[in-house]
């Protein structure tokens, strides 16, 4: 069940779909906060090397990507404080 959970708040970030946190998940990012800590170059290597060996994404997202996905993490972390 907490996998479901970790997916599902993954899926809040704008432009994170299914399969995107699904890989995300597998790269031991389970939460906001998780996502919200990570530099866009780091996170697209851990990405790369974890969809390599689950070959979930036919294509992995770009840095200006990662990088608003973890920038609209942080914003919704900010909204709910």
């Amino acid at each position: 069940i907490q996998r479901w959970v970790s997916i599902s708040q993954l899926l809040r970030v704008a432009n994170i779909e299914a399969d995107d946190a699904v890989l995300l998940e597998a790269t031991e990012i389970y939460s906001l906060e998780d996502l919200s800590a990570q530099k866009s170059v780091r996170l697209g290597e851990k990405l790369a090397k974890n969809n390599e060996r689950e070959k979930i994404l036919s294509e992995l997202p770009d840095e200006s990507k990662l990088s608003g996905w973890i920038e609209h993490a942080q914003h919704i972390l900010d909204l709910n404080r």
